[in-house]
C-alpha cells in the first residue's frame, strides 16, 4: 500500500515547530548545518517526522528604500545597498545566501525522513514583527507595495523549492493576522492574491491558513480562510484563547480546548483542519509531568475526531536566547520538546508514544458518528457557545459538528441553536431549512440567552409573560443533583402547548418539549452553553443531564457510557465491525462501564498505556483506564 504524505485524509501525525536550537529566530544569519542535522537526528529518533518552518521574511527578502531629496524613493535595493542582480532572485529582492541555506534544510529533512510545512510570510514570530526594512511602519496587509513584493517572495519560494520532497504544504504564513490591523475585505484580498500567487506555481501541495483566532466576524474570518485555502489550522493556546484557562490544564473542559476549536473551524469552513501550534507556553502553567497527561488527553481527542495532525510549540528550549522577543517573553523560552539538555521531555516521550500507538493501529480511524450539527448565530460569542456545547455534549455521551448560519445548513436529524442572543441572531430565511426539516420529522434544540426570536410560541410551545434586563439565577434538580442555571436576562414563561420536561425548584418551566409538525422541538430558558464555555467548574456539575433528557442519540450508535468524564467516539469500519475510542480526561486511574448492542462482542482491545478490560458480561464491558489517557475497542456482531 502506497504510504500517504502527512496531513493527507486518514492520517495522523505528531510534530514540532521548529527553530534552530542554537539561535532561534537568528538561526539563518547564525546558520549551522551541522546543528539542524543534530536537531532533525534528535527528533527523528524520538518518533516524531513533521516540522514547521519559518524563512524569516527580513532574513530572506533584505530590501530597502533609497531616498533623494524631500524624501522622495529613489530606488530600491537589498539592505546592504547592493543593486538588484538581473537574476530570478534579484527580481524578487531576496538573499541567494538565505535561498542555498533553506535548500540546505530542506535535503536534510529529506535525508532524516522528515516532513516540512513552510510558512512562507514569517513577519510575525513570538510577539515581534519582522518586515523588511523597506516596509517598516506599512501595513503589509493592505499596502499595494508591500502586497507586491510579498508575492515576488513567495512565488520565488515556491518556484525555487517546489520540486523538494521534504516539503508536504505551504502555508500562507504564521499567524499574519497578528501583523497589522486590515478590514475583512482587506484580509479577504490579502489572503486570496498570496493563495492564488502560489497556486499559480505549485497547483499540488495544499496552501494552509496558519493563522490564529480566525472566529467568525475577525477580519481573518474562518469562512473566508476556508474558501480560500485548502487546510485550516489552530492554534489553541489555553492563555490566549477566550474562556480557556478557566480550568486546570489536566481536566475534561482543557483538553477539549484543541479539538473543540479545530472541530469549529473545520465545521465553519469547510476544510480540513489540525492542531498546528500546541503548547503549554511555560512550566508556570503546568508542570511537565502534567503537561504530559494534557497532551495524551488532547491530542488522543483530535485524533478521534480525525483532525490529522497535533504539532507542538516548539521543538527546542529557547531559554538561553537574550535577543528580542526572547528577552521580552517569558512565555517563550521554556516550551521546547526537549530540555536544555537536548533530553526529551515528558511531553516529547508521550508524543513519541502515541505516534506509535497510531501507526501501528489496526484499522483506519474516520469520522465518528454525530448526534447533531450545531449552528452557529450571529452577533453570540461564537467560540464560547461552541466550546460549552462541545463540552456538555461529550459528558452526555454525544457528538455534534458545527456549521454557521449564513452558510449551508448541512441536512440532519437533529439540529442545536444554543444560547441564542440579541435581538437579530438569524434572519428568517437563513434558519428556514432547520424550520421546514423540523416540520417534516427532525429534532431541534434552542437555548435562550437573551434573544428577541419570532415566531417564538409556534416553535416552542410557550410564551412570555414578561422579559425584562435582570440577571436570574434559578436551579433544578436532575437525578438527585441540585444545578444552578443562569442567564443575563429573566423571561417569565406561560405553557402554550408545550410539555414541560424539567422545572425550576420555585416550579417554573426550565425545559420543555413541542411539537413541529412531524418533528419535535426543545427550548431551555438558560444558556447553558455559553455558561460552560465561559466560566470554571461546569463538568464538575451535572449540568450535562439535560442534554441527556434529550432525545436525540444517533440510532447508528450501538456503545453507550456512563462516566461524564469519560470520552466516547464511535466508528464504522467497513466490514460492519465499531470501533471505540474512550478518552479519561481525569487525573486519575477509574473504572468504567460501556453497555453494547445486543449481540456486539470485544473482538479487539487495543489500550494507550497501562488500562484493561476487567470484564464482558451480558454486553457491559468493565474497563480500568489510566488517567488522562485512552483505549480504543474493536466490536463486532456475534
Amino acid at each position: 500500500m502506497e504510504k500517504k504524505l502527512p496531513l493527507s485524509e486518514g492520517t495522523f501525525v505528531f510534530g514540532a515547530n521548529y527553530w534552530a536550537s542554537h539561535a532561534g529566530t537568528n538561526m539563518w544569519h547564525e546558520w549551522d548545518a551541522s546543528i539542524v542535522e543534530a536537531d532533525f537526528i534528535r527528533f527523528k529518533e524520538n518518533g516524531l517526522r513533521l516540522l514547521r518552518v519559518f524563512p524569516l521574511w527580513p532574513d530572506f527578502q533584505p530590501i530597502k528604500a533609497l531616498f533623494g531629496g524631500a524624501c522622495t524613493e529613489r530606488e530600491v535595493r537589498y539592505e546592504s545597498e547592493e543593486v538588484f542582480p538581473n537574476t530570478p532572485e534579484g527580481k524578487a529582492g531576496v538573499d541567494p545566501v538565505m535561498i542555498e541555506r533553506f535548500g540546505v534544510l530542506c535535503r536534510l529533512a529529506e535525508k532524516h525522513g522528515i516532513s516540512l510545512i513552510v510558512a512562507l510570510i514569517t513577519g510575525w514570530m513570538s510577539g515581534r514583527l519582522y518586515v523588511p526594512r523597506l516596509l517598516e511602519r506599512t501595513n503589509v496587509i493592505t499596502s499595494p507595495t508591500a502586497i507586491k513584493w510579498e508575492v515576488r517572495f513567495i512565488q520565488y519560494m515556491v518556484r525555487r523549492f517546489k520540486g523538494e520532497k521534504s516539503i508536504v504544504a505551504w502555508e500562507l504564513g504564521n499567524e499574519c493576522n497578528c501583523m497589522n490591523r486590515a478590514t475583512r475585505d482587506e484580509a479577504y484580498m490579502w489572503s486570496k492574491t498570496l493563495t492564488m500567487a502560489v497556486k499559480e506555481i505549485d497547483p499540488e501541495r495544499p496552501m494552509l491558513s496558519g493563522m490564529h483566532g480566525v472566529f467568525p466576524g475577525n477580519a481573518f474570518d474562518v469562512r473566508d480562510q476556508g474558501e480560500i485555502t485548502d487546510m485550516l489550522t489552530t492554534h489553541p493556546y489555553p492563555l490566549f484563547t477566550p474562556n480557556c484557562n478557566t480550568d486546570s490544564m489536566i481536566t475534561m473542559k482543557s483538553a477539549l480546548h484543541a479539538a473543540g476549536e479545530s472541530l469549529m473551524y473545520q465545521g465553519i469552513g469547510g476544510k480540513p483542519c489540525f492542531v498546528e501550534e500546541a503548547g503549554n507556553l511555560g512550566p508556570m502553567m503546568v508542570n511537565l509531568e502534567n503537561t504530559a497527561r494534557y497532551t495524551t488527553a488532547s491530542a488522543m481527542t483530535a485524533w478521534a475526531h480525525n483532525l490529522r495532525a497535533y504539532v507542538w510549540w516548539c521543538m527546542n528550549e529557547q531559554s538561553h536566547l537574550t535577543h528580542a522577543p526572547y528577552d521580552w517573553n517569558g512565555v517563550e523560552r521554556e516550551l521546547g520538546l526537549f530540555d536544555a539538555n537536548f533530553a526529551p521531555k515528558p511531553v516529547a516521550k508521550a508524543m513519541a508514544k502515541m505516534q506509535k500507538y497510531m501507526d501501528e493501529f489496526p484499522v483506519p480511524v474516520t469520522e465518528p458518528i454525530t448526534d447533531a450539527v450545531c449552528v452557529i448565530t450571529k452577533v453570540q460569542e461564537s467560540w464560547t457557545v461552541a466550546y460549552g456545547t462541545f463540552l456538555l455534549a461529550k459528558q452526555a455521551g454525544l457528538d455534534v459538528k458545527f456549521c454557521y448560519v449564513t452558510e449551508e445548513i448541512p441536512e440532519a436529524n437533529v439540529y442545536f441553536l444554543p444560547s441564542l442572543t440579541s435581538d437579530r441572531p438569524y434572519h428568517s430565511h437563513e434558519i428556514a431549512p432547520v424550520i421546514e426539516r423540523v416540520k417534516q420529522g427532525a429534532t431541534l434544540y434552542m437555548s435562550w440567552q437573551d434573544a428577541l426570536l419570532s415566531p417564538f410560541e409556534e416553535y416552542t410551545g410557550v410564551r412570555s409573560e414578561y422579559l425584562v434586563s435582570v440577571p436570574r439565577a434559578d436551579a433544578v434538580v436532575m437525578d438527585g443533583e441540585r444545578v444552578t442555571l443562569s442567564g443575563p436576562t429573566t423571561m417569565k414563561l406561560e405553557m402554550a402547548g408545550a410539555e414541560v420536561l424539567l422545572s425550576t425548584e420555585n416550579g417554573e418551566p426550565a425545559l420543555v418539549k413541542h411539537k413541529l409538525g412531524k418533528g419535535t422541538v426543545y427550548y431551555l430558558n438558560y444558556p447553558i452553553e455559553k455558561t460552560a464555555g465561559a466560566t470554571s467548574g461546569v463538568s464538575e456539575t451535572a449540568t450535562y443531564k439535560i442534554y441527556e433528557k434529550l432525545d436525540v442519540r444517533n440510532p447508528l450508535r450501538i456503545a453507550a457510557k456512563t462516566d461524564s468524564h469519560t470520552g466516547l467516539t464511535e466508528h464504522l469500519i467497513d466490514d460492519g465491525r465499531r470501533l471505540l475510542v474512550l478518552i479519561n480526561y481525569e487525573a486519575k486511574e477509574k473504572e468504567i462501564t460501556v453497555s453494547l448492542a445486543d449481540g456486539y462482542k470485544v473482538d479487539a482491545f487495543l489500550p494507550l498505556e497501562d488500562s484493561a478490560l476487567l470484564s464482558e458480561k451480558d454486553g457491559v464491558l468493565t474497563i480500568k483506564m489510566a488517567r488522562n489517557s485512552a483505549v480504543s475497542v474493536i466490536v463486532k456482531k456475534a
